[in-house]
């Protein structure tokens, strides 16, 4: 008899207990880790408990445990959990994306007793070639009017990821140099001509300079046909101005930002009424290959988007080079002060990712009272850090919205004078601004 408690006591209990009866590797409750982090971490392993009903009966004087009157006192078992319980290496769960070592198929742990392990997979995989050919680009040709870097970031994305093959991309560049090296690189067709490139495509990608986007407007208008999509990611340019120009409604108007030549931008992007749902699918395979986006219902927000993650890397580019500057003063070599910074601020952008935890709450983690965080930050706030920080964003996103008012006033599409979208306020409450009075040379 007493066998067969301590069996039932091995069985229902987990093994060595830490704080709440919790795994040792463990020190949150599973659930709450887990409604935490969901579809934030990857993690390497998940244990699935086995409902207590689904256990196999063991009797105690003739007194079946199943029941919570019956067992005995020295029997501990379990909550029933509503959700699998969470392993959890190092405290925190691995970010998406991050470099983590996989732990051996023959391990030896299995976790709480009567566990089930199953791997787990991303909330979000990543486009790879498993879907291929299930791209709503995999029949279609792409065509990309100008060839800068993004452009060539696109061209990357898409064949790395093997949403299309290289035959179906053209590229239309005046340069006969540049021409030549994308064809090296990517084995695309590339020609001199816009018209030639965009009449044979069904997905155009406008990457072309602000400047230079009025002429290349009136080249391609009333050369585009009802089923193309025009994906724009010329800064400023509203979609008001893309249609007047090309004659063509069905026109996608973007931002991303500059880590996406290394395939990790953020691209927020805005599509008009007359683009279809087979478009909108094409516009999301072709500007997730320079990382994630994200679709918005009011055209606004690709313009406050502009003056965040578009403009962004700008802000965090010079607070680097601050800091790298500061930490030479204090007498590092300036290679080692630069990679002190890098991993600083890689390391704090991942932890803030995992945790997911608001940033304040991350800074009061490694701020002590009376400490040298705290006296750094004293000197930031006296410095005014983030209303200058507050008032950049502002000029850009002012600088946005002119943008795209010279643009309509230089194509006769102004009406009459426009407000400002800051609920018809400067910035510091000095009074409304006319958009349209403002010149771009101010």
């Amino acid at each position: 008899m007493i066998l067969r408690v301590l069996l039932a006591e091995s069985y229902i209990r987990p093994r060595p207990q830490s704080a709440r009866g919790l795994p040792p590797f463990c020190t949150k409750h599973p659930s709450h880790l887990q409604g935490q982090f969901r579809g934030r971490g990857q993690y390497s392993r998940q244990f699935l408990l086995p409902p207590f009903s689904s256990r196999a009966k063991t009797r105690t004087n003739g007194r079946s445990l199943s029941s919570p009157s019956d067992r005995p006192s020295s029997v501990r078992v379990l909550p029933r959990a509503r959700r699998p319980a969470l392993r959890v290496e190092s405290g925190l769960p691995f970010a998406a994306g991050a470099t983590r070592r996989d732990p051996p198929t023959d391990e030896t742990d299995p976790g709480p007793p009567g566990a089930i392990p199953r791997e787990t997979t991303l909330r979000r995989p990543p486009t790879g070639p498993i879907l291929a050919g299930m791209s709503p680009l995999s029949n279609r040709t792409v065509a990309t009017i100008g060839s800068g870097v993004m452009a060539e970031s696109i061209i990357a994305g898409l064949l790395r990821g093997k949403l299309v093959e290289p035959r179906q991309i053209v590229g239309s560049e005046p340069r006969a140099d540049r021409r030549e090296e994308l064809t090296a690189q990517y084995g695309v067709r590339m020609l001199a001509s816009n018209v030639e490139a965009a009449r044979e495509a069904d997905v155009i990608l406008l990457s072309v300079k602000p400047q230079t986007l009025t002429r290349v407007g009136h080249e391609l208008g009333g050369h585009l046909r009802p089923e193309q999509l025009v994906v724009s990611i010329v800064a400023g340019a509203t979609c008001k101005v893309l249609t007047g120009l090309l004659e063509h409604r069905e026109v996608v108007r973007s931002m991303p930002n500059t880590p996406a030549q290394i395939g990790r931008g953020i691209t927020v992007w805005y599509a008009t009424p007359e683009v279809t749902e087979e478009q909108v699918d094409q516009a999301r395979v072709l500007l997730g290959a320079l990382g994630s986006d994200l679709q918005v219902e009011d055209e606004r927000f690709v313009e406050m988007a502009t003056a965040v993650s578009g403009t962004g890397p700008a802000y965090v580019f010079l607070v680097m080079e601050a800091l790298i500057d500061a930490a030479v003063h204090l007498g590092f070599p300036r290679h080692i002060a630069h990679d002190l910074v890098i991993e600083t601020l890689e390391g704090s952008t991942a932890f803030a990712k995992a945790t997911a935890q608001h940033p304040a709450v991350l800074r009061n983690m490694v701020t002590s009272p009376g400490g040298t965080s705290a006296a750094a930050i004293h000197e930031l706030e006296s410095g005014r850090l983030r209303t200058v920080l507050s008032e950049a964003v502002w000029a850009s996103y002012r600088r946005t919205v002119e943008l795209g008012a010279d643009l309509e006033k230089g194509l006769g599409l102004d009406e009459g004078s426009r407000v400002e979208a800051t609920n018809g306020k400067r910035a510091n409450g000095a009074g409304p601004v006319k958009t349209a009075a403002r010149r771009s040379g101010r």
